[in-house]
């Protein structure tokens, strides 16, 4: 995914890049500075509001951050439809589309249904240890969709407890890869080895 994310934003620079110059061009200066301003401000408050997970960030990096962008991306949208009329938001709305952060909820949402129910057919008898790195994090990610699905607190209590076994030996592997996993901000049912070296 570090691939794609890095393809998308290429792409979406090289967009911005060449609709930037049509929308200071074209546009008139009551339009291409107030309009990405007022929805770099909204999106920056909007941002600035949203508890947040991690602790890297405050509120206020946040909110400027995304302010920021979210201004950049107005501007890139205006020039966009302005060099290519209609084609412009179309191309937008794409690239929109197929974000590092749509791609990832896509992406989560395909592994979830392709392990749900697979908890119970998993052998939880061999060593943990002797599990490949990848078999871990095909595990950590069954388990996820099995604890949401578990009935009684007992089964919630025996699939935490293996969670965190599987956790303890991902973390024993490689503990910077699992350090970035969770400074990442990913989802509990995603899959930690994608951030491992080993």
């Amino acid at each position: 995914m570090i691939v794609y994310r890095r393809a998308w934003w290429g792409v979406a620079v090289a967009a911005w890049l060449l609709a930037c110059p049509m929308a200071i061009i074209e546009l008139p200066v009551s339009v291409f500075l107030p309009v990405p301003l007022c929805a770099g401000a909204l999106a920056g408050a909007v941002a600035a509001s949203l508890p947040r997970a991690s602790r890297r960030r405050s509120r206020l990096a946040s909110g400027v951050r995304h302010g920021v962008l979210g201004a950049a991306a107005t501007l890139g949208l205006l020039g966009a439809c302005t060099a290519l009329d209609g084609s412009g938001l179309l191309i937008v709305v794409l690239l929109a589309a197929a974000s590092p952060p749509v791609a990832e909820l896509w992406h989560a949402q395909r592994e979830r249904r392709a392990w749900d129910g697979r908890w119970d057919e998993r052998d939880t008898a061999t060593p943990i240890a002797d599990l490949s790195t990848a078999d871990l994090g095909l595990a950590w990610r069954a388990s996820f969709c099995a604890i949401k699905q578990a009935q009684t607190a007992a089964s919630v209590t025996r699939i935490a407890e293996q969670r965190r076994r599987y956790l303890d030996e991902l973390e024993l592997r490689d503990p910077d890869g699992i350090r970035r996993w969770l400074e990442s901000d990913a989802p509990a049912g995603s899959d930690p080895t994608r951030y491992l070296s080993a």
